[in-house]
């Protein structure tokens, strides 16, 4: 028997360097969603991707510990030292 996908997923990654974290956004939300990162919105329709690639260039110097924002129907959070965790939203 085969289960189709599950509205409820979630992945955690490890760090990625600040010019490719929007990147490695893009394609776990893919992942996760079982899509083509194309067939996606871009990203920067969802959050301001200057500010996100400076909360992990800049986190040394932040006490920001993350930031958390919806994209395509997932519920995205990127920690200050690169962490990307992406989950349902249903």
């Amino acid at each position: 028997m085969t289960e189709g996908p599950s509205t409820d997923k979630s992945r955690r990654v490890g760090k990625a360097p600040a010019n490719e974290l929007t990147t490695d956004v893009v394609y776990e939300v893919a992942k996760v969603s079982n899509t083509d990162p194309i067939d996606l919105p871009p990203l920067y329709n969802a959050i301001d991707i200057d500010a996100l690639n400076a909360l992990v260039a800049d986190s040394c110097e932040s006490t920001l510990k993350s930031i958390t924002f919806q994209y395509d129907g997932y519920t995205v959070t990127v920690t200050g030292n690169g962490d990307i965790t992406v989950s349902s939203t249903a």
